[in-house]
């Protein structure tokens, strides 16, 4: 590490178990500062989320080690302070790609709530079942939707026959279509055109997808898990905060959704996209980073 006279003035560790260990001991080699930014759900065992014993050993290790700790929550936050409990904590979120960018031109008032979810699509994560089932209560109430989705992952892929039996036993065929993976231009311009963007997830920490929707001013009908909460429950011009499971809330939350647009209602888009650009873009992030970058050296 010194044969070349490099020292540099920190180390920054992100998702501590691989390399907690080489970090520590570089950190400790040159005398400088550890930082430990983090987003990982396995600090959440309450949601069958948990590190290996090697791994909490490793994390225990460079979290204690470290000068400060950089949650994208501060619901991830209290979870590592379990391991640190006296290091210093500053809540930086997950960072959204340069790429994402409100549409050039007005979202369309005219036909059915256009409602998106992009997700890994495994059902005990992000409750694909539950959020189904909304719909189509949601439609039976009245409600005019379509909903794409897009994704899936593993265990979510090969979910996917089972969503779409699901989907005509609901009577939701037309209305709810499985489009696959997505590319991330895909993903933009599915953002750019909906009207809402739906997470029913059972645990997150601060998913990018969300972050994502409101950078490109979408607002979000998202549960309260993880850091959602933090953002979503307090600023209601993102949208509508539910309860993990609460199926009948998710339901009500997309016939208003409906209601409003039929009644040419229009969210606040630019509000959205302002909230999200102060906190969750390249600029932001990096400066926020920078920030306690400088704190320390």
């Amino acid at each position: 590490m010194s044969s070349a006279g490099y020292r540099p003035d920190l180390v920054h560790l992100h998702n501590a178990a691989e390399a907690a260990v080489p970090a520590c001991r570089m950190a400790e080699a040159w005398g400088v500062p550890l930082v430990v930014s983090e987003n990982w759900t396995a600090y959440h065992a309450e949601h069958g989320r948990s590190f290996r014993p090697k791994e909490e050993r490793a994390v225990k290790r460079a979290l204690q080690a470290a000068a400060v700790h950089l949650p994208v929550s501060e619901h991830l936050g209290r979870a590592m302070a379990r391991y640190a409990p006296d290091v210093r904590q500053v809540v930086i979120p997950n960072v959204v790609d340069a790429g994402f960018n409100p549409p050039s031109t007005p979202r369309s008032q005219e036909g059915p709530l256009r409602l998106l979810h992009v997700s890994s699509l495994i059902d005990d994560h992000k409750d694909i079942t539950g959020m189904l089932h909304a719909l189509s209560a949601a439609v039976e109430r009245g409600a005019d939707l379509t909903m794409d989705c897009w994704g899936g992952a593993g265990d979510g892929r090969a979910a996917v026959p089972r969503y779409k039996a699901m989907v005509d036993q609901l009577g939701l065929n037309g209305r709810v279509i499985f489009r696959g993976p997505a590319a991330p231009d895909q993903v933009v311009e599915a953002m750019q055109e909906a009207d809402a963007f739906v997470l029913f997830s059972r645990y997150e920490n601060l998913p990018c997808v969300l972050l994502e929707a409101w950078v490109t001013g979408l607002p979000t009908l998202a549960t309260d898990v993880g850091g959602v909460g933090e953002h979503l429950g307090r600023h209601e011009v993102l949208g509508t905060l539910i309860q993990s499971g609460d199926r009948e809330g998710l339901t009500q939350a997309i016939v208003a959704a409906a209601k409003a647009k039929a009644s040419g209602q229009r969210s606040d888009h630019e509000a959205i996209q302002g909230y999200a650009s102060a906190r969750f873009t390249p600029e932001a992030v990096g400066g926020a980073i920078e920030a306690v970058y400088r704190s320390l050296v």
